[in-house]
């Protein structure tokens, strides 16, 4: 059995890889013998100039026929995570879609959602676009990651699941070391002024956005905002173990990045949230009614390993037994 795993892209947002880690980690416990092919689920016109990957395109690279890494393998399932039931993202891999199509390689989506995730605030003529293109695929697996994605687009694969984020997997996949530097609280704002909030513990300041700090392209058209947000960071860095180790560690996280939330919820610790993503939708799906809009909140996680291991035992199921 051979997994196409495309994913990545921490650069323009280092929640990508919490969606890597716990997807790698649902794929190899599920099946442990298969071989994944894990490459950057990056479209070809994209590059990084500078550090900046939205800024510039290279020319000639958006044409049709341009190199695409994703289709040099021959697999069994391709796979994806998240935000991929929208229509920004079929626009960007069009080429990728119509080699999916005529190849009917089996799609497997793992916490997948839609309109940039979770919320459906979008009119209905997206969401007959993405069916419409749906349909031509083999869609052999999707687990939700929200309750607005199930009920959208449950009946389109083969295989459907109402699940959890691929994030809330990474206790099981990754343990943070203990830390030596006392109690610490976290501020992660990329979008918004931070709110005046004063905790009792120390504040460390995180970036998820990485390529705003790195990114001589975004310094030579936002100048002021890019030195007011490099110059308050304590901590930014591609590598997404080092901010699990924070967010293992930390009180509570304070932040308008929903990945955020969920790497401080789901190692015990304290989140609230200030943000308008529509990212928000998969919160809801495990808080069991808790706001974490209007204060801290924590994870009920015996509730979630309960919802974790029944996502296991389904794609266990499918994966091993149905397709053996």
């Amino acid at each position: 059995m051979k997994f196409l795993y495309c994913g990545g892209n921490t650069m323009d947002n280092l929640g990508n890889g919490f969606l890597d880690i716990g997807a790698w980690y649902q794929l190899k416990t599920v099946c442990p013998d298969a071989e994944i092919i894990s490459i950057s689920n990056t479209f070809p016109s994209k590059r990084y100039l500078f550090g900046n990957a939205s800024g510039m395109l290279l020319p000639g690279k958006n044409k049709r026929g341009a190199f695409d890494l994703r289709l040099c393998f021959d697999a069994d399932y391709i796979v994806f995570t998240a935000a991929c039931l929208a229509d920004y993202w079929f626009k960007m891999n069009a080429e990728l879609i119509d080699w999916i199509i005529q190849t009917q390689i089996k799609v497997v989506i793992l916490g997948a959602s839609g309109s940039d995730s979770g919320s459906f605030d979008y009119d209905n003529s997206e969401q007959k676009r993405i069916r419409d293109i749906v349909k031509k695929m083999n869609f052999f697996l999707m687990t939700s990651r929200d309750q607005a994605t199930f009920d959208n687009y449950s009946d389109l694969a083969e295989h459907v699941y109402n699940g959890v984020d691929c994030a809330m997997f990474l206790n099981d996949a990754f343990k943070p070391s203990k830390m030596n530097i006392g109690k610490f609280d976290i501020f992660t704002f990329d979008a918004m002024k931070e709110p005046d909030i004063s905790p009792d513990n120390r504040v460390l300041r995180l970036c998820h956005k990485v390529s705003w700090i790195d990114s001589f392209c975004r310094m030579l058209r936002h100048p002021k905002r890019v030195l007011q947000l490099a110059n308050k960071m304590d901590w930014a860095s591609e590598f997404p173990e080092d901010y699990l180790q924070l967010y293992g560690n930390c009180g509570t996280v304070y932040t308008d990045r929903v990945h955020a939330c969920v790497a401080a919820l789901i190692y015990g610790n304290k989140a609230m949230y200030f943000g308008k993503s529509p990212r928000y939708g998969l919160l809801p799906r495990v808080l069991q009614g808790a706001d974490i809009t209007k204060e801290p909140v924590e994870l009920d996680l015996e509730y979630v390993a309960g919802e974790k291991k029944k996502q296991l035992e389904f794609l266990d199921t499918i994966f091993n037994q149905q397709v053996a």
